[in-house]
């Protein structure tokens, strides 16, 4: 299949001219890489090098930039598109959009006398419409995200302990892309550990994307930085704990969150974020509650449902850090370590933010910060810490939640 179109364009920076022509060059894009003549086409590039559509009748804008042989932008270029498989995909007429037709994978092709430049299309039909069933896990595109649905009032996600480094996904170039060590295999743990007590599992999603291609504890523009295959990841991640949340409040109406993490903070101990900043949690147990710290936190919900003050709830006795104090992992904050106290902490992401209670719903989020050293770094300090961490969620659930997840609700 072809289509021959016009190309208009503005003219382009001649910075971005010369990169866009010297990108073109180290890709072969032009047919022989020779000069042609002035005013003529030598050299054509597309915006993107792949393109997913996500489900059959989806489509998405082509756009593409013709340069002569002294990398100035031809404003007017007669080009022909063509598509390998016709089938799983089409050019519009006009040159401007491609639509998915079938799912499958193919290439899409434009070229201008001698000039020419390709670039690969999929079209991917997602085959996790619901409904979800416990016991049964699903995963997303190339298996990047994954998901397992529960039947507890909680949910566990692991947004950084990915170890997966496809070639088709580029490295981000900003942001930060260490991986938080065997917080995969800590959230594992610790869903298989609440399963051994009560025989039934929390929700768990995880993403096993490395860092280095995806970050999705942030939002999207930073997290996949453009790629079509990391966005596609990100909102598989994100869909997932929708997906878990929603299931939370149909069955048990409020639910509890947490997102695992792993810090390199002087400091060893567990960091509990409720999008509470520092100063937030430096003042009295008596004005904690006060200048909206209730409204902004990732608990709102929760704090408005309990019996007992706000303070209480993040760092007296019976909150998630005064319960892992108790069975010996320091934690902030704590009723020992009320606040940071000037060192480093982390008050909780973009998920933390975005599923918890912050701006409504039923379910209430927690960012765990887990140091490696006697948490984290081998399978005995995992064991030990998870069982204690079992303790502490259904004392936490108990007590605030009135879910005894022992007996069922």
């Amino acid at each position: 299949m072809s289509r021959r179109v016009r190309c208009r364009k503005n003219s382009l920076a001649p910075a971005r001219v010369a990169l866009a022509a010297a990108c073109l060059v180290a890709l072969g894009c032009g047919s022989d890489g020779g000069a042609g003549p002035a005013g003529g086409v030598t050299f054509l590039q597309i915006e993107r090098e792949a393109y997913l559509l996500v489900g059959v009748g989806e489509g998405t804008a082509l756009r593409v930039t013709a340069f002569d042989a002294a990398g100035e932008v031809v404003n007017e270029a007669d080009l022909t598109w063509t598509v390998d498989d016709p089938s799983i995909a089409r050019v519009e007429a006009s040159g401007v959009r491609v639509t998915g037709l079938a799912e499958g994978a193919t290439r899409i092709r434009v070229s201008s006398g001698s000039a020419n430049a390709s670039a690969s299309v999929e079209v991917y039909v997602d085959p996790n419409t619901g409904p979800f069933e416990p016991g049964i896990v699903y995963y997303g595109r190339r298996d990047y995200a994954e998901y397992e649905p529960g039947d507890l009032p909680l949910i566990l996600s692991a947004p950084h302990g990915g170890y997966l480094l496809p070639d088709e996904v580029p490295e981000r170039t900003f942001g930060v892309t260490a991986q938080d060590r065997r917080t995969q295999e800590l959230t594992r743990e610790l869903a298989d550990a609440i399963e051994v007590r009560t025989g039934r599992r929390p929700y768990v999603i995880i993403s096993r994307l490395h860092r280095r291609k995806l970050d999705p504890n942030r939002e999207i523009v930073e997290a996949a930085q453009g790629d079509p295959f990391a966005e596609q990841a990100w909102r598989e991640f994100q869909g997932f704990i929708d997906e878990a949340s929603a299931a939370v409040e149909a069955e048990f109406e409020k639910g509890l969150y947490i997102d695992m993490h792993g810090h390199g903070h002087p400091i060893d101990r567990v960091e509990l974020g409720y999008r509470l900043t520092s100063s937030d949690l430096e003042v009295p147990d008596a004005f904690l509650d006060q200048g909206g710290r209730v409204e902004k936190s990732s608990v709102r919900q929760l704090a408005a449902d309990v019996n007992v003050s706000f303070a209480e709830l993040i760092r007296g006795p019976s909150s998630l850090g005064g319960l892992l104090e108790a069975r010996g992992y320091r934690s902030v904050p704590s009723p020992s370590d009320p606040d940071p106290g000037g060192n480093p902490y982390f008050t909780g992401g973009y998920n933390t933010e975005r599923h918890g209670s912050r701006a409504g719903g039923g379910v209430s989020g927690v960012q765990f910060e887990h140091q490696f050293d006697g948490l984290r770094e081998t399978p005995e300090t995992r064991a030990a810490y998870v069982a204690e961490l079992v303790e502490v969620l259904e004392a936490f659930l108990l007590t605030h939640y009135g879910y005894d997840w022992t007996a069922g609700g």
